[in-house]
């Protein structure tokens, strides 16, 4: 989770939208988050952020990165570090 992430879910997501970020919730403090982005909720979210460590994921996790384009992937070198699903 970095800014770019924040900035992303801030400028594109829908109103009231639930984000589950799997790794490292905890440095979606550091940003300022719009006001009805929810990152703290019981149920299925809207947005997953992803980290890619595949050692850190679920199988289903896995299946999502595999199997669905991202939204908002952020690379370096050629590589995704990170990146944004719609969760269906």
């Amino acid at each position: 989770m970095n800014g770019e992430n924040i900035n992303w879910l801030n400028n594109n997501t829908s109103k009231n939208a639930k984000v589950c970020v799997h790794v490292a919730r905890h440095l979606t403090n550091w940003y300022r988050v719009r006001d009805d982005i929810s990152f703290n909720y019981d149920g299925k979210p809207d947005y997953l952020v992803l980290l890619n460590r595949k050692s850190f994921l679920s199988k289903n996790e896995i299946d999502i990165m595999a199997n669905t384009m991202a939204l908002h992937p952020i690379g370096r070198f050629g590589s995704t570090l990170s990146a944004v699903y719609k969760y269906n």
